[in-house]
């Protein structure tokens, strides 16, 4: 009985992990194929194009630095609530409370950091969509007269 339902689990795990992995095989192939959606079938050929495109998109660049600087700041705070809550050994109770105060200091600059940024690409973005929108409506006038 124990045999069949260790078989039961590993056959369970593996069409999981099949269910998982096989769309992720696909669409990396899918990546090299010189097509103008991604497909595998029919092949046309080998090509780096999406990859290329993806290097030149700004806004992929700006995502992965905005990854980086959460994973840091992530890092950050994880190693600074440790040293705020591990156990305190002699003469450490000092050290915990420099470590609390850092850890809130860190926390509101962080916070800080993300508000202004938000805010800068808030501002570009409404200041593209403002002229954009007075391009149309000047183009719409011309239009009229």
């Amino acid at each position: 009985m124990a045999r069949n339902k260790h078989l039961a689990f590993h056959l369970v795990m593996g069409l999981f992990l099949a269910y998982l992995l096989i769309p992720l095989f696909v669409m990396g192939g899918a990546a090299f194929n010189d097509s103008r959606f991604p497909s595998i079938l029919p092949w046309k050929g080998f090509t780096l194009v999406w990859f290329q495109e993806l290097l030149a998109e700004t806004r992929m660049w700006v995502s992965l630095r905005n990854t980086g600087i959460v994973a840091l700041a992530v890092v950050n705070a994880l190693v600074l609530i440790w040293l705020a809550f591990r156990k305190p050994d002699d003469g450490a109770a000092k050290q915990a409370e420099q470590a609390r105060t850092a850890l809130q200091g860190f926390l509101q600059g962080s916070n800080d950091k993300v508000e202004r940024e938000l805010r800068r690409e808030i501002t570009e973005s409404s200041r593209g969509g403002r002229q954009e929108l007075t391009q149309s409506f000047a183009t719409f006038q011309q239009t009229v007269v």
